[in-house]
């Protein structure tokens, strides 16, 4: 059966407001927020801003560090399946010592992206090094000699040969790249003009050195550059490792600060000074039964009143069925809750669903394995696990499998003509 929830306004006077606070916190609904008296409207607005910005430091965080969480194993997920939060769970120094956490992911992302700019430099400087591998020495001018690096075209090589033949010319190999060859040329400077006037004619590029030092000098620094940065960034890496455990605290204050967000939105759209204040919830009429009682009888005067939900606001639904049926809610859950006014298929798909099951593996052996591996668990760590759907709904599929398993004669993967090659079994059979 799917219940939906309905929306509800709960209106009270400023004076009952501790009381109505402490009504719902018994009723296990609502976090409770100690009143700090009326607001100045300046304040409400800046501490709007402050949980606005704290919000989406700690989304941000939490974003940034879901490449470092582990995935949980399959036992965890049942036991840690949702995350408890009671009133002193996370106390003022707690959430700051979170938030300041969250600053710190900022700061580490900011450094990361700088190592990480570096680093592409340092390859791209590696890359413009290999221009001048075979160079041991600045290729500067002195007072009587120039240098000059230059990029031909190995097609140009007979022609490159002529020219420094004719002017006179020192080359020196470097490296080769591509369809392309590198020198070092050196000459007399007062022919450098008419030299490099000479490169052009036969196609050749002038190659500048960019760095301060010699290549082999930089390549030094380079490596030892880089091994720093891969250092940092590997200790900034683990940092995030770390605080990846934490994520839990890292979601609980960050759902903190989304109702002290809403809180203060509120509070924004209200009259300051008022004599009434109010909570707009979504509720299940079973739970709101509780609730109303408790409020009522804390504080009088207090109305409760069902409220039609906003344009393009969805209610809130639940599948709630019989104990035997409930475990194939998890079936409905992985293909998506039901919309309000829809029909719950849990009860319908739940029959098919175990019959097909047993169909689809038909081995009485496998069929007992089930029952057995899921019925231990079932009764021995039923506390330890809580949602014991999905094991309930492999137990079922284990009965079917058995009962497929005998009807069809297959046991672990073996018919019964095989079966008879040993008396006992088979006479068991």
């Amino acid at each position: 059966m799917l219940k939906v929830a309905k929306k509800y306004i709960l209106a009270f006077s400023k004076e009952s407001q501790n009381k109505i606070f402490e009504a719902i916190a018994e009723a296990g609904s609502f976090e409770i927020i100690e009143s700090q008296g009326e607001a100045k409207e300046e304040d409400v607005l800046k501490n709007l801003q402050t949980a606005d910005y704290r919000l989406a430091t700690m989304d941000f965080a939490i974003s940034y560090l879901s490449p470092f969480i582990k995935k949980p194993s399959f036992i965890s997920k049942f036991k840690d399946s949702k995350i408890l939060f009671s009133a002193a769970s996370l106390n003022y120094t707690g959430q700051e010592k979170v938030f300041q956490e969250a600053k710190r992911i900022e700061k580490i992302e900011k450094e990361l992206d700088i190592l990480n700019k570096e680093e592409k430099n340092i390859q791209n400087n590696f890359l413009e090094l290999e221009k001048f591998k075979g160079l041991s020495f600045l290729p500067q001018d002195t007072n009587l000699t120039f240098f000059s690096v230059i990029a031909i075209a190995k097609t140009q090589q007979a022609k490159l040969d002529l020219f420094i033949k004719e002017n006179k010319l020192f080359q020196k190999p470097l490296t080769s790249l591509g369809a392309k060859e590198i020198y070092l040329l050196a000459g007399l400077k007062e022919n450098k003009d008419k030299t490099m006037a000479g490169l052009k004619v036969i196609k050749g590029e002038v190659v500048f050195y960019n760095f301060e030092q010699s290549p082999i000098q930089e390549r030094a620094d380079l490596r030892t550059k880089a091994k720093e940065n891969g250092r940092v960034m590997e200790a900034l890496k683990q940092e995030l490792s770390l605080m990846a455990k934490k994520i839990g605290s890292f979601k609980l204050y960050r759902d903190v600060l989304e109702v002290e967000k809403i809180n203060w939105e509120i509070k924004s759209k209200t009259l300051f000074g008022g004599l009434l204040d109010y909570i707009v919830f979504w509720g299940y009429e079973k739970e709101v039964k509780k609730i109303k009682e408790r409020v009522f009888l804390s504080a009088k005067g207090s109305h409760l009143i069902e409220i039609v939900p906003e344009k393009g606001e969805e209610p809130r639904v639940i599948l709630e069925n019989h104990k035997l049926i409930r475990p194939f809610q998890y079936v409905t859950e992985i293909f998506g809750l039901p919309k309000p006014g829809e029909v719950d298929p849990t009860p319908y798909l739940a029959f098919f669903f175990i019959l097909f099951f047993g169909v689809c593996l038909t081995d009485a052996g496998y069929g007992i394995l089930l029952i057995v591996f899921t019925l231990l668990p079932l009764i021995f760590l039923r506390k330890k696990l809580g949602d014991t759907k999905l094991l309930r709904l492999l137990f079922y599929g284990g009965i079917s499998t058995l009962v497929m398993g005998v009807l069809f004669g297959s046991y672990f993967g073996s018919t019964t003509q095989t079966l008879q090659k040993f008396p006992f079994l088979y006479k068991t059979y």
